[in-house]
């Protein structure tokens, strides 16, 4: 039985001409030869040793490795040895997207303890220190940071990935790229570490980083980094500014990346989420969704307040290599800023399992679905949103600064042509939906293609 949004989706979507019925078959056959080719992160995985085969737990196998070439230890201490977990799902047919679950909890137990997992992930869990024993930090937090003023808590991640894709590749699609996944201080790390590991080649296989209770500005002044000499310690002699989320938003480095923060504006226990973050977001077309309460240090947020802390805000979401990524941004559904409790780019979502593109067209679809009864002061989402829409990641559709290319939303009066600005990336301003169920098809062709 189809899902009552597939329901929804396939009964209200608008007309399409025949031209581009055409193209839409063209599409389909086409995209099914396609396949992405995704590069390891430069052999490291080879610094991991397995000396046991994976524990049954439940159907789930879980396989301890420790890193035998870790490049940092701290001064005393030798060279150490820190863990590294891999989870996965033993009966699961198909391949598998690599996830790393960062955690915030820096005991032994958070990556060492036999666990369950995520159907359709193969989990790599790298332990959140450098030290595999919590007694040995001597006040030193580590906060998935670069001690030595050596990123060593990236290259364990990339040492990490390296392994799912090599000595455990065949449970693996390359396609669904990385994905990362973190509580806490682990949450923050995906607000650190998705900057500072763009030296890892890795990195640009990342696309989505999703983060529960997190400080979305880590280094901004007020925030932890500049309160905490065990923190300014665990960074010193490495140039944080290439690890500033705020500096990466505006050079592009992380545009490829999917971001969902969710947590309580007033957390300073660990993480707190400074709304700048999603007016950095608006202002440099990063692709984000958030939510913010009053709950606190808690996963599931404020009582009484019926904010989502999910991964995206619509179930036909599912950002992956081989897919073009959409760009919400500039949403007159948001709530203010400023306020308590909020959102960012809540109701806003898309229809990617049907995403295409060719030569001469691009199809997508997209949706607003308003949200009411939140809880607390929070008012009912309007009845319809504008937004600008950008999209990038594209497999086939090929075009160039300064190209002029029309769109149109099918089954609507809204079309027109846009102006390419910036290499890879079409932006469409101004598009209005009114809260539906219903998935609208936007279309962009290149001039004289019928469409």
């Amino acid at each position: 039985m189809p899902t009552p949004e597939l329901a929804a989706r396939d009964k209200n979507r608008g007309p399409l001409n025949i031209a581009c019925f055409i193209h839409r078959l063209f599409i389909a056959c086409g995209l099914a030869l396609l396949s992405h080719t995704a590069s390891a992160a430069a052999g490291v995985g080879t610094d991991i040793y397995c000396p046991n085969p994976p524990v049954e737990l439940g159907g789930w196998r879980n396989l301890q490795c420790e890193y035998v070439g870790d490049n940092y230890s701290p001064p005393g201490q030798g060279h150490l040895r820190p863990p590294v977990m891999f989870i996965w799902w033993a009966n699961e047919p198909g391949e598998r997207k690599v996830t790393v679950d960062l955690q915030g909890d820096p005991a032994l137990s958070a990556c060492v303890a036999a666990q369950s997992g995520v159907v359709g992930e193969l989990i790599a869990r790298p332990c959140m220190s450098h030290w595999p024993d919590q007694n040995l930090y001597a006040g030193m937090q580590d906060w998935w940071g670069a001690f030595g003023g050596t990123n060593s808590a990236g290259w364990r991640i990339a040492s990490a990935i390296d392994y799912a894709q090599t000595t455990l590749g065949s449970l693996v699609d390359p396609d669904k790229g990385i994905a990362l996944r973190g509580s806490s201080a682990g949450a923050t790390a995906m607000n650190t570490q998705t900057p500072a590991m763009a030296t890892f080649p890795v990195q640009q296989q990342f696309v989505t980083a999703y983060g529960s209770r997190a400080f979305t500005l880590f280094f901004k002044q007020g925030h932890i980094y500049s309160q905490d000499p065990a923190t300014q310690n665990a960074w010193a002699g490495f140039d944080i500014s290439t690890a500033d989320w705020r500096i990466a938003a505006a050079n592009g480095s992380i545009s490829h990346i999917y971001y969902a923060m969710h947590g309580g504006k007033n957390d300073y226990q660990l993480g707190a989420v400074d709304t700048e973050y999603f007016a950095l977001c608006d202002q440099h077309k990063i692709a984000c969704f958030g939510t913010w309460d009053q709950g606190g240090h808690t996963h599931s947020g404020e009582v009484g307040v019926n904010l989502p802390r999910s991964l995206y805000a619509g179930a036909l979401m599912d950002h992956r290599l081989d897919r073009m990524q959409p760009v919400f941004t500039q949403s007159t559904a948001n709530s203010p800023l400023s306020g308590l409790r909020g959102h960012y780019n809540l109701g806003l979502s898309a229809d990617m399992t049907n995403f295409a593109d060719a030569a001469v067209l691009v199809s997508t679809y997209i949706r607003y679905l308003r949200h009411t009864n939140m809880g607390a002061d929070l008012e009912d989402q309007p009845t319809e949103a504008t937004f600008t829409y950008t999209l990038r990641r594209f497999q086939n559709f090929e075009f160039e600064v300064g190209e002029v290319l029309n769109w149109q939303v099918t089954g609507t009066a809204q079309s027109g042509t846009v102006t390419v600005t910036t290499p890879g990336e079409i932006t469409i301003p101004a598009i209005t939906l009114p809260s539906s169920h219903q998935f609208w098809q936007v279309l962009i062709t290149k001039p004289g293609s019928g469409c």
